[in-house]
């Protein structure tokens, strides 16, 4: 049985890195983050799994803003 081992991080992991960085920020922040910084493939994918990427470092830009706009 062959696995399909996608090197993109997984939505998990990134919750909890943006909550390191601001563990201020609730739910529809986080997702609104990921939501933001999803990358589609250029061309048409038969695999679901690899049908949208989450950009982690947009995430990472993003979740770093949040704490630039809470300090102003």
């Amino acid at each position: 049985m062959s696995q399909s081992i996608h090197p993109y991080p997984s939505v998990g992991s990134l919750v909890k890195k943006v909550l390191e960085i601001n563990p201020d920020l609730g739910v529809r922040e986080i997702s609104s983050l990921i939501r933001q910084s999803i990358l589609k493939p250029a061309q048409e994918s038969v695999d679901f799994a690899s049908g949208e990427i989450v950009d982690e470092k947009r995430v990472m830009e993003l979740a770093k803003a949040t704490l630039i706009r809470k300090n102003q």
